[in-house]
């Protein structure tokens, strides 16, 4: 990967199952279908960044 190029994972909507990486800079719009659950997937490659999940910890304050 160069430095103008960000990679990207999209997951799949209903399953979360890892349905495509973006590694360059592409635009446009496509359909993939992911092989776990059969869902149909509507995907925008002009997004920069992928869906960020956060974990919640539990503070123990005792």
């Amino acid at each position: 990967m160069t430095r103008l190029e960000q990679k990207v994972i999209v997951r799949c909507k209903r399953c979360e199952w890892r349905v495509f990486d973006k590694v360059t800079m592409t635009t446009g719009n496509i359909e993939i279908k992911c092989p776990k659950c059969g869902y149909i997937n509507e995907i925008d490659l002009s997004l920069r960044k992928g869906s960020v999940k956060f974990r919640k910890f539990k503070i123990n304050t005792d």
